[in-house]
């Protein structure tokens, strides 16, 4: 049951009237609550198979700050285990990524394979002979895997919402992605991690529905040329269930200086669009490639012109967060193609890109700024009003086939529908 702190806090949330509560970035009561609903029930985004091309192939992450291996077995099976060793409860493999049949635990040797047998414990005979049974014994893997059109979610819940209904309408918007790659997705140029100090909610509202802040965060970006002017055309989708998408018709950066080794990515952008429009309705014109993309909690993706970027914001405290990022490409595109579209995206995002290093300063400074606030026990409502009750049918602004809500330019209409299902899940009705 939530203590009077957090209950206090969770009468003044009031996403549906567009007032969120400060405390909410900053205070550690409502992070462990976070951790413990929204992370605990949630479907999580892990990674891409192509991460895990090869039986023994692994990679560690974390769901919420639970450390996971994801790994590919001997039979080609994706599984996810607890990255902890039931023995005395080491961390078991501590790099990043890798290949291996076997993962030991570097304290006392046991050994476990990659489809989470315990296959070895040093000087078994005679201490453990009659009282561990091996066969009885292995890692412990996480309930719930979902592979969904190369990508890989899991769940720590016993029983969690199934994954279609988790997904809601935000399906369509991500199938559009994913078709298009016709089974060519592949992660290039290697996961890139760094800690921001600031709460993990407030980096994804960039990409959930705050494209508000681009013309003044990022306003040198045009006047070096390296994006055109910030127009008043960008819509805010909300496809349910906390999603978030910024549709940005005609597709973000089009107009940005040309590099003429993207023209083979934009090539298959553009065959994408008359494929994917016969088949899923006519408003994909209208929004492909539609920029940033949020599926709740913490997964975001960046879909342009010269690019396609995924990042996930693993919490690591109330204002800490660790981001694991990378870029999507073909894979059947040329090498110059793949090499040229890293070095664009990591130009603009990345530890030293000049984008997300905009964002960083304003993240960093917010939190700063809300500790001091709080230390004063100040918990000022944050507004989130901005095209309250403007929202209409996405298919009567973008076209046949749409699904959502689409809220007026810059609208708040997907950030009221995350804190809204943020709010479901710490108050239990998810």
């Amino acid at each position: 049951m939530p203590n009077n702190k957090i209950e206090d806090i969770l009468k003044s949330f009031n996403p549906e009237k567009g007032e969120v509560p400060f405390s909410l970035f900053i205070d550690n009561e409502i992070y462990e609550l976070e951790l413990a609903t929204v992370f605990k029930k949630s479907w999580l985004f892990l990674g891409f198979e192509n991460m895990i091309k090869y039986p023994g192939d692994y990679f560690t992450t974390t769901m919420g700050e639970v450390p996971v291996i994801v790994t590919r077995d001997q039979n080609n099976q994706v599984r996810v285990f607890l990255n902890f060793c039931i023995h005395k409860g080491m961390k078991l493999c501590r790099a990043t990524q890798g290949n291996s049949q076997f993962f030991r635990c570097p304290y006392h040797g046991w050994t476990y394979s990659n489809d989470g047998k315990l296959v070895g414990v040093p000087y078994y005979e005679p201490a453990y002979v009659n009282n561990l049974d091996i066969e009885k014994q292995g890692l412990i893997a996480v309930p719930n895997v979902k592979l969904y059109k190369g990508t890989i979610w899991a769940s720590l819940a016993e029983k969690p919402k199934p994954f279609d209904d988790f997904l809601g309408d935000m399906k369509l918007y991500l199938d559009l992605i994913f078709d298009m790659f016709e089974g060519n997705m592949e992660v290039y140029g290697g996961i890139h991690r760094w800690l921001l100090p600031v709460n993990w909610k407030i980096p994804l509202e960039n990409f959930a529905g705050d494209a508000y802040h681009a013309p003044f965060t990022h306003a040198s970006a045009v006047s070096i040329g390296l994006r055109g002017a910030y127009g008043n055309n960008v819509r805010i989708l909300y496809p349910g269930e906390g999603h978030g998408i910024v549709s940005v018709p005609g597709g973000l950066a089009r107009k940005a200086v040309d590099i003429d080794a993207l023209t083979p990515f934009r090539d298959r952008l553009s065959k994408a669009v008359e494929t994917l429009s016969q088949k899923y309705g006519e408003f994909v014109k209208n929004m492909f490639p539609f920029g940033p993309l949020n599926v709740f909690p913490n997964f975001s993706m960046h879909f342009t012109w010269n690019y396609i970027i995924f990042r996930v914001w693993h919490p690591r405290g109330p204002t800490l967060t660790e981001l694991q990022g990378g870029i999507l490409v073909f894979s059947d595109m040329p090498e110059e193609t793949k090499r040229q579209i890293l070095r664009r995206a990591l130009h603009e995002f990345g530890p030293a890109g000049v984008l997300e290093q905009d964002d960083a300063e304003v993240w960093s400074k917010i939190s700063e700024n809300g500790v001091s606030i709080r230390k004063g026990s100040i918990d000022p409502k944050l507004i989130y009003t901005r095209g309250l009750g403007m929202d209409v049918e996405a298919e009567k602004v973008l076209g046949k086939g749409a699904k959502g809500r689409i809220g007026e330019y810059y609208s708040d209409v997907s950030l009221r529908g995350f804190y809204s299902t943020l709010k479901k899940y710490l108050t239990g009705e998810e």
